[in-house]
């Protein structure tokens, strides 16, 4: 397993040393406790167990911003430009037009004949394009904080003590082994 390595403590040391006894000897490393007989010496064995304690810690940080860009777009835009025209048409010896009907007033403006040093005036219109801009909503953009939870695999040393039983000469040593149940 890769991954962080929990830091080993000495916990068992501690406790340990918390729990000596005064009826012992220390010789050096080791501690010798004395029985007499019919008595009884009860030791506790002690084991570490793991706690996990988390501690939340900045990771980093987002800068959340609303700037504007300019893009240049092309518009396709139809324009209509007003053309004055103008028709004549031949008439024929008689005065007569070339569809055979009677001669008409000689200039005729938005359906009235124009009399003789009449002045019309006609205006000519062209359209040019003026763009107006509008804001519109374009997006919603919501932003929000959510933690993932992931599991990670620590691998942690996990001491505890045992009773070791050394007999010398001829000592016996029985074990009842009340655990087992």
């Amino acid at each position: 397993m890769d991954g962080p390595q929990a830091k080993p403590n000495s916990v068992l040391e501690d406790a340990a040393a918390s729990s000596k006894n005064t009826g012992s000897k220390n010789t050096g490393s080791k501690t010798t406790r004395t029985l007499e007989t019919g008595g009884s010496l009860t030791l506790g064995l002690l084991e570490e167990t793991p706690v996990v304690t988390l501690t939340r810690e900045p990771a980093g940080s987002v800068i959340l911003r609303k700037i504007v860009e300019t893009r240049q777009e092309m518009l396709s835009v139809e324009l209509r430009t007003e053309t004055l025209v103008i028709t004549r048409t031949a008439l024929e010896a008689g005065g007569h037009g070339q569809d055979g009907g009677e001669p008409g007033p000689e200039i005729i403006v938005d359906g009235r004949a124009l009399a003789l040093g009449e002045e019309a005036r006609v205006v000519i219109y062209r359209e040019e394009a003026r763009v107006e801009k509008v804001a519109t909503l374009r997006e919603r953009v919501q932003v929000e904080r959510v933690e993932r939870v992931r599991v990670e695999e620590l691998a942690v040393d996990l001491r505890r003590e045992r009773l070791d039983v050394q007999a010398t000469g001829g000592a016996v040593v029985k074990e009842r082994d009340e655990l087992a149940g």
